[in-house]
């Protein structure tokens, strides 16, 4: 079973593509699950040998997400569901009332806002036209070079790396607007364009790009920038640092970028 998924992961040469086992659903704060009886034989199967799992990445966004501990929930007409992951902005569900132990049950997925609709018979057929679904979103180069991985940092590329982790922030304050106010130190020898944060919230997890461009070499400045608070309370949002990055990383981290100013 997902004979397919073994290959891809197999053949795909760009790190962090398909995150497997991963414990990237900790920031969705979920209850201690109870389970009516043992998941479905595919989600099983699945949960079993890949764990929490970000397949098809865009930026800092996976396409496809499943988690190994689904969060309940319940939807307008009062029905219960298991929220077992989902595909780009949309939830996937299993229905309590239809799970059945030893068989396979059909999924659920949320359509814009008016609410949760069966897309698929059992876990595995979602998995796998999700997956089809996601392929069909990068062009042939494109995928072409995800099979490849990136090329080695360049010179300039390493300095840039080796920059960033020079710079120094912390969040001192709140706008009025919900904006978060940055204070940035730039002890670094040379000006960055932008500075990626990661940020994170209760079913949120995502990055900002913060525009240092002006902050020249020895000096701090604070930096106000908007960060996701047309979808969550600015006072339950968390700055954080961002990893060292990959060369898989350049779309993602603005540092490689240049802005239109300059």
């Amino acid at each position: 079973m997902f004979d397919w998924l073994d290959t891809e992961l197999s053949e795909i040469k760009t790190r962090k593509f398909h995150l497997i086992n991963t414990q990237s659903n900790e920031s969705r704060q979920m209850d201690e699950v109870n389970w009516p009886c043992i998941p479905s034989p595919s989600y099983n199967a699945f949960i079993t040998k890949f764990g929490n799992a970000c397949l098809y990445r865009e930026l800092s966004y996976y396409l496809i997400r499943v988690f190994s501990k689904p969060r309940q929930q319940v939807d307008k007409k009062g029905e219960e569901f298991f929220e077992f992951g989902g595909y780009d902005s949309g939830d996937a569900c299993f229905k309590t009332s239809l799970l059945v132990e030893g068989r396979e049950t059909p999924i659920f997925e949320t359509r814009g806002v008016t609410g949760l609709f069966q897309t698929a018979t059992s876990f595995g057929e979602w998995l796998e036209s999700r997956a089809v679904k996601a392929r069909k979103r990068y062009k042939r180069s494109e995928w072409k070079q995800i099979l490849a991985g990136p090329l080695p940092f360049t010179e300039v590329e390493q300095d840039i790396v080796k920059a960033r982790s020079q710079f120094k922030w912390q969040v001192v304050g709140i706008t009025e607007n919900g904006d978060l106010k940055f204070e940035v130190t730039n002890n670094s020898k040379r000006v960055l364009p932008f500075l990626t944060i990661g940020i994170r919230a209760p079913k949120l997890l995502g990055g900002i790009w913060l525009p240092v461009a002006t902050i020249l070499p020895g000096r701090t400045k604070i930096i106000q920038a908007s960060a996701y608070k047309e979808q969550a309370d600015p006072d339950t949002i968390e700055a954080f640092d961002e990893p060292e990055p990959w060369p898989e990383d350049r779309d993602r981290y603005w540092e490689f970028r240049k802005p239109d100013y300059l």
